[in-house]
């Protein structure tokens, strides 16, 4: 249950009832069925029941086939929603604004991956996926209503992709740790859709990443932590305030002494690569300068 009252200090109010109590319950089943000694087969349903959509039902089903001790396969089907937030419910502006129709976003995920271990040094996890979005927020302007803008649910679409992270024990004293992903999205508004939030919902994300982070023990006391960070742009979007970012390549590095069993004094700098960057798409947003620290840390 949730419970809140929002009032401004004066009219009008900007949510339509000001006082709510939202009901939530959620009843969760699920079992594993062993179908053969190396294939695993897990089904689940959850029910959820609040006060904005009534029930919504989200049913999962994962398949994991074990190939040998070093490697594993998996596949998944899962549905998800998102109900409406309080704002997105019961946003209002007298006039303007009309309360009380967003109903839940919905998702259906298909999933499949791999995880293995190559040699005694090297592991690889790799997951694919295709995200199918329907009913996603949107705002729209309905001339037939007294109140013209309403938060809706008119925007589909899809979403598909790769992540991959990958472990190798170089050395004793030496291991490296590296990842990426791949993204792909398309959205689009249904037939009838006056949306003019202008796609606002479906994010700026970069369309990849990738990173590779180096750990060396030096000596018994003498350690050296590197990393390297790459991103790839950030789209402006048509929505006003969304202005985009430049992709940017970011190292770190961590050089720490154990002077005693207790006692570590470490000199660490982060993005050294450019004085300062950006990392969101909106223009109130802060650019990371460059920094650097020393530190010295006591465990008793």
């Amino acid at each position: 249950m949730t419970k809140d009252e929002f009032r401004t200090l004066s009219d009008p109010q900007l949510l339509d009832p000001p006082r709510r109590r939202n009901d939530i319950a959620n009843l969760f089943i699920q079992d594993e069925i062993a179908l053969r000694p190396d294939l695993l087969l897990t089904l689940g349903l959850k029910l959820e029941a609040n006060d904005y959509t009534t029930s919504e039902w989200m049913p999962n089903a994962r398949l994991g086939w074990r190939i040998s001790e070093r490697q594993f396969v998996w596949g998944a089907v899962s549905r998800a929603i998102r109900n409406p937030s309080r704002i997105e419910r019961d946003f209002s502006i007298p006039g303007l604004v009309d309360p009380g129709h967003m109903g839940s976003e919905k998702l259906i995920a298909y999933e499949l991956g791999y995880r293995g271990r190559i040699t005694d040094a090297a592991s690889v996890t790799v997951t694919t996926y295709f995200h199918d979005y329907d009913d996603i927020r949107t705002n729209e302007l309905d001339l037939s209503w007294p109140r013209p803008v309403l938060v809706g649910n008119t925007m589909e679409g899809e979403t598909w992709g790769v992540e991959a992270w990958g472990e190798v024990q170089v050395a004793d004293w030496w291991r490296l740790s590296l990842g990426g992903s791949i993204l792909e999205k398309e959205f689009r508004l249904k037939p009838g859709s006056r949306d003019i939030s202008r796609f606002e919902a479906m994010g700026a994300d970069p369309g990849y990443w990738g990173k590779i982070r180096s750990r060396m023990d030096l000596t018994d006391r003498l350690s050296l932590d590197m990393a390297l960070r790459v991103y790839d742009d950030l789209p402006r979007l048509a929505a006003s305030g969304y202005v985009g970012a430049s992709g940017y390549a970011e190292a770190s590095l961590r050089l720490a002494w154990r002077v005693t069993d207790q006692i570590e004094l470490a000199v660490s700098g982060q993005d050294l690569l450019h004085a300062r960057h950006a990392e969101a798409s909106e223009t109130r947003r802060s650019e990371i300068p460059r920094s650097a620290f020393v530190t010295l840390r006591w465990t008793p």
